[in-house]
């Protein structure tokens, strides 16, 4: 089989590649737990709106108290100094991601 030739487009393929490879490859239950954990994290910033709002009696307060619980979730993170970064951090990190596009989604929703 004739070697491709060395292109840029050659050259970003073989780099995306590199990036992507480490993702589809290996066992499959950090995956599964990486997607169950940024969709927890959706799930729990809709449903925890609605009812922090009905405490609060405001959306807006209830946005900002699920954004200082992420805060303090990075602020936990900090302190982990473990290389590679243990599968429990990193699904908390993605819980946390999931929380933040609930938050994001919902303000969209509501136009503010």
């Amino acid at each position: 089989m004739p070697s491709r030739q060395r292109t840029r487009l050659a050259r970003v393929e073989r780099e995306l590649g590199d990036q992507w490879r480490p993702l589809l490859t290996g066992p499959w239950w950090p995956r599964a737990w990486a997607l169950l954990a940024i969709l927890t994290g959706f799930f729990a910033a809709s449903n925890l709106l609605e009812q922090v709002g009905g405490l609060f009696g405001s959306r807006i307060l209830s946005a900002l108290t699920l954004l200082g619980l992420c805060e303090l979730m990075v602020r936990a993170r900090d302190q982990i100094k473990q290389q590679p970064v243990p599968l429990v951090w990193q699904c908390l990190d993605l819980f946390r991601l999931g929380l933040i596009y609930g938050v994001v989604l919902e303000a969209f929703k509501l136009g503010s």
